[in-house]
């Protein structure tokens, strides 16, 4: 199954979770590792179903914005945050990851493939003040500029699949990447 994603996601962003979308035990370890407080600016690059806006805004009062190049998903995002109660603290736009405006953000989870994360790292780079960014399965792979070293690495075990544990890696990104003392477990 794993390599099966691998080979898949070759010259895509996202891998295709049409089926799978990320499970809930993975979303909780992520927003763990990523210290969110209400003063937080998360983006879900790749946000499908909106899970992980709808409990960072629901968990940690933090402002969400979800970016998703499908349609469809968008929707089912939006109607999330809605039912969950929590639109006013969630945005979701259509578009592609490519050409998103992350100068707000705090913190990023993303669940791409290889060449999206070698593509959102130039934009992550970029960054004019300290972001931490959490992977889901695939770690940042070097790019021209940095080399990308993981503050953590956690293994979750989820319900989907518990014979394996999949990786999520914590980063810290950004100018000299300052962080208080709290935000680093």
């Amino acid at each position: 199954w794993y390599q099966r994603r691998v080979h898949d996601c070759a010259s895509m962003l996202a891998p295709q979770k049409k089926l799978h979308p990320t499970p809930m035990e993975v979303v909780e370890t992520g927003l763990k590792l990523l210290h969110l407080t209400n003063q937080d600016t998360l983006y879900d690059i790749g946000c499908g179903d909106g899970r992980v806006l709808v409990k960072a805004a629901r968990d940690y009062g933090a402002r969400c914005v979800g970016l998703d190049i499908n349609e469809d998903m968008v929707r089912t995002a939006r109607q999330a945050a809605e039912d969950a109660g929590v639109s006013h603290l969630v945005s979701v736009r259509q578009g592609s990851a490519l050409e998103a405006d992350l100068s707000d953000a705090s913190a990023v989870f993303m669940f791409l493939c290889d060449y999206g994360l070698k593509k959102m790292a130039v934009l992550l780079e970029a960054s004019q003040r300290p972001i931490r960014v959490v992977t889901y399965l695939y770690a940042m792979p070097k790019s021209a500029s940095q080399v990308w070293r993981p503050v953590q690495v956690v293994r979750c075990s989820t319900s989907f699949c518990a014979e394996k544990a999949f990786p999520l890696h914590l980063y810290h990104v950004g100018p000299k990447a300052e962080l208080k003392e709290s935000q680093i477990a």
